[in-house]
């Protein structure tokens, strides 16, 4: 299982918005997402997931292999200067 908060910068479909609170699928169909958050750590980069939301008092969502996903490339922002 991981557990974190991302800050959302673009949202595709729905209303989600600021940081919210994510989980994986505590072992049952979280496969390859938990090694997704870490090379976005690692790389700086931005991920695109599907969400699905929680119940509870706060933005709670979980995340796991069977929705959209994906690591995207370098910002331009962010490249490296020459």
């Amino acid at each position: 299982m991981v557990a974190g908060t991302l800050a959302v910068d673009e949202t595709l479909k729905g209303s989600v918005s600021g940081e919210i609170d994510v989980v994986t699928g505590f072992g049952t169909g979280d496969c390859g997402i938990p090694g997704l958050f870490l090379a976005s750590i690692a790389w700086d980069r931005a991920v695109e997931v599907e969400l699905h939301r929680i119940g509870g008092p706060k933005q709670m969502f979980s995340v796991d292999m069977c929705g959209y996903n994906k690591v995207l490339p370098l910002r331009p922002e962010r490249a490296p200067q020459q």
